[in-house]
């Protein structure tokens, strides 16, 4: 049964599955992807010609258009943005609000999901050429829509609270030890594991350079001394296709290496850090539980590994700009130590004549 049937034929709990097919996919999508997902699933159920969403913030000004259908007319979205009328509408109304824009003669309707907090409101936006999308279908779309659509953008947003602290405690030194330290205090943060590391390419080798959470499984003497080959399977895969790897289970993987101190890993995510193009390092998170690892740590790793990668750049880009400066410095004592031996040399030389 297709989604506009289920709305209906009053099938509340398909319009649900139907609804939670696309939210329980949000955790691997962006805010604005998921919108965008939901946007299509309601065009199909009003049959509109064209359909948006808007976030409305009363402490920003105008609106701003965060998903349009391909079908949507960007005539019809600048019109919105601009319309005063609208936005004091959605500001001040409750429920569905029905208008004509003018100049456009398109009937319009507008779904205004309720705000959490300081949040914008999320406005979903529907015009027909032969009347108004089903007013009906509409009131029971938002009474579905709206605890989901909140939900989500609760998650996100704490999400990327979490990511802009740890991006800002990275960008805050310009030491490479020091950015290191902070990388998996910041996965921490974001992810769950049991062990992690990070790796930096070192030579043809590949070379543990911080670790955590190993000691409980008495294996931190063994991944502290830890040097791979960059011909380890992983690695040569990670370098050649420079995208995360992310093993399910360890024991049915042809691409994993198994240690003896190292085999109660089970599952394995291994995001690689890469600047300029060029793989310079990687994140490695292990668990003892197979299947941990799943789509949304794998986003949420790679995300940070970029800010990471950034770091990393930063602080070598400064450490050759002070072993440059170093270099001026000393070559610059040696010059006058020269021009000093030459007049010395110059004195002795007049004094003779």
């Amino acid at each position: 049964m297709c989604i506009r049937d289920s709305v209906e034929t009053g099938d509340r709990d398909g319009f649900i599955q139907h609804l939670a097919n696309i939210f329980g996919q949000s955790n691997v999508l962006t805010w604005e992807a998921t919108l965008q997902k939901v946007l299509a699933l309601l065009r199909d159920v009003t049959q509109a010609g064209q359909a948006a969403v808007f976030l409305l913030d009363e402490r920003q000004a105008p609106l701003t258009c965060v998903a349009l259908d391909q079908n949507t007319s960007q005539i019809l979205c600048n019109r919105l943005k601009t319309s005063s009328a609208f936005s004091h509408a959605i500001s001040a109304g409750d429920g569905i609000l029905e208008f004509t824009l003018p100049a456009l003669d398109t009937p319009v309707l507008a779904l205004p999901v309720p705000p959490q907090g300081s949040d914008p409101v999320a406005v979903f936006v529907f015009a027909a050429v032969n009347g108004a999308p089903p007013r009906d279908l509409l009131e029971q779309c938002g009474a579905l829509l709206t605890p989901l659509v909140q939900n989500t953008r609760s998650y996100w947003g704490e999400y990327y609270r979490v990511l802009a602290r740890a991006s800002s405690a990275l960008a805050q030194t310009l030491d490479q030890d020091q950015a290191l330290d902070q990388v998996l205090e910041q996965v921490t943060q974001i992810t769950a594991y049991d062990a992690g590391n990070v790796m930096l390419i070192v030579g043809e080798g590949a070379q543990v350079v911080r670790y955590q959470g190993y000691k409980q499984f008495r294996a931190e003497k063994v991944i502290k001394a830890a040097c791979f080959s960059l011909e380890t399977p992983l690695l040569r895969e990670m370098l050649n296709q420079r995208r995360p790897i992310m093993i399910p289970d360890t024991t049915k993987s042809t691409t994993w290496v198994t240690l003896p101190d190292l085999a109660w890993i089970r599952s394995n995510l291994s995001v690689p850090i890469v600047s300029k193009d060029e793989v310079i390092g990687c994140i490695n998170l292990h668990s003892k539980t197979p299947n941990f690892f799943t789509e949304q740590h794998v986003q949420r790793l790679q995300i940070l590994a970029d800010y990471v990668a950034i770091a990393i750049q930063n602080a070598r880009v400064y450490q050759n700009a002070q072993k440059q400066a170093e270099d001026i410095a000393t070559l610059i004592g040696e010059l006058q130590r020269r021009q000093t031996l030459l007049e010395g040399l110059n004195t002795v030389i007049t004094t003779m004549n």
